[in-house]
């Protein structure tokens, strides 16, 4: 067994300050930032684990709403995805019925002549229409957040908490075994801990580049154009959801914060020169947008296959980024900095902790990249980017699985990872799967009283 007492953190981005905000309740926690740090914060989209977080590390919603510029997320309109005009809406609520515990999809299975985004994918209606059910806040909304003031305010809170030091990493001193025995500061520090956090983001300071397996045979895009817009008609532009409308290029996500939108596009570099797609980008905003205000941001899709290697443990950017869709980054930080709390929050670990650890990190970003390259299956939009993505998707493991799963009568699916069955089948039904009515021991008379007693719970305030 090794101890744990004190937790060196490399990197003060969104990665380094969360993790820096949780294990400071139980541990001695050195935060070492360089002098001037190099921030996107273009409005980012969270999912539910946020707000439990944010409660773990002693910080209620009532204390950061409007510091973080925060807005509720019902959920994701997919505009225009599989073709023109057909838009998919994925949402964080599904609902239980009765002694049988079905849920609205097993429910809609035997009434499909219902709407089913109206009947089937809680709040649709109310979100198109811009209200928040207070019923539903606390379990059934995420939120849209502006990361850079998330830092700032987690800083404020952790002034008496942490040990924060401004400089550089000079050099890395390596024990035999490949561990860390100590950091050498620009400032001339030596600082040693009992576990090093990595969250340098791509930059992977303290990581092993022998581990990392490439996502670019299995994932479509690799480079963003982002900025934030100003307001331009509030009422329309302020949604309770996050909007990714997919385009000739690839797709456009806007994200409503307090204050402005975060939008972006998101592409292939491949397929699209840079270039133009900024020059797309700002014809898409009709010149709200100008030309410096925009920031690429590029990336190849990745995950680390040993997030914890010895003393270093690689979190946020540093353990891997899939794609912006559905909002995965921000939520693969969070469960990776609650794992590992897990692992050692006793004050110590074993080494059966690292691959207990390693697993659940694999096998979450394994499911999320599944989950996310079901978005782009059976695509019929015209254009590079999807000839591009027809060519060379791939059905996966799991699409099959709850391909499978709703091919027959089977009620109960198996939960992997960040999304559950109830996300495969919502995405799945949208975009033209067929579903088998499921044997749930409720009549179809009784589906349709209950769809619609649902249907205008959650459309009355």
């Amino acid at each position: 067994m090794k101890p744990v007492d004190k937790i060196i953190i490399v990197g003060g981005g969104t990665s380094g300050w969360c993790a820096a905000a949780l294990f400071s309740l139980d541990f001695d926690v050195i935060l070492i930032d360089k002098e001037k740090g190099e921030r996107v914060g273009v409005g980012e989209a969270t999912l539910l684990n946020f707000s439990s977080f944010m409660n773990r590390c002693g910080f209620p919603s009532h204390s950061w709403m409007n510091e973080i510029d925060a807005t509720f997320k019902g959920g994701i309109l997919f505009k225009n995805w599989k073709t023109m005009n057909e838009d998919i809406w994925h949402p964080f609520l599904d609902s239980e019925f009765g002694k049988s515990k079905t849920s609205l999809i097993n429910l809609w299975s035997k009434c499909q002549d219902l709407d089913f985004k109206k009947y089937a994918c809680g709040l649709y209606e109310l979100s198109m229409n811009r209200y928040i059910h207070p019923e539903y806040q606390n379990n059934s909304y995420a939120f849209h957040i502006d990361c850079n003031l998330l830092v700032k305010f987690i800083q404020n809170q952790l002034t008496n908490r942490i040990t924060h030091i401004q400089s550089d990493v000079k050099k890395v001193i390596r024990n035999e075994d490949g561990s860390v025995q100590r950091l050498v500061l620009a400032n001339e520090m030596n600082i040693s801990g009992d576990l090093y956090l990595d969250c340098t983001g791509f930059k992977r300071l303290l990581s092993s580049n022998s581990d990392i397996i490439s996502l670019r045979d299995r994932l479509f895009c690799d480079t963003a154009i982002a900025c934030h817009v100003e307001y331009e008609n509030e009422e329309i532009e302020f949604n309770p959801y996050v909007t990714c409308e997919a385009v000739d290029h690839g797709w456009i996500w806007q994200i409503p914060t307090q204050s402005r939108l975060g939008t972006g596009l998101v592409f292939n570099r491949s397929i699209t020169d840079p270039e133009d797609a900024k020059k797309y980008f700002i014809d898409y905003w009709n010149s709200r947008i100008s030309y410096d205000q925009l920031k690429v941001l590029d990336w190849s899709p990745f995950y680390t296959k040993n997030a914890w290697n010895h003393n270093v443990v690689s979190i946020g950017l540093s353990n891997g980024f899939i794609e912006p869709l559905e909002s995965t980054g921000l939520a693969l930080i969070f469960y990776g900095i609650e794992q590992l709390h897990e692992q050692i929050m006793v004050g110590k670990y074993h080494i059966t902790d690292l691959s207990i650890y390693n697993a659940l990190m694999e096998n979450t970003f394994e499911t999320c990249v599944d989950f996310i390259n079901m978005h782009y299956f059976d695509n019929q939009r015209e254009g590079k980017f999807w000839d591009f993505v027809r060519d060379t998707h791939i059905m996966n493991d799991s699409h099959q699985y709850y391909m499978n799963q709703m091919s027959s009568p089977i009620t109960k699916s198996k939960d992997r990872g960040i999304f559950s069955g109830f996300n495969w089948y919502t995405w799945m039904i949208q975009l033209g799967h067929s579903i088998v009515p499921k044997n749930n021991g409720v009549s179809v008379e009784e589906s349709k009283v209950y769809l619609e007693e649902f249907y205008k719970k959650t459309n009355s305030i």
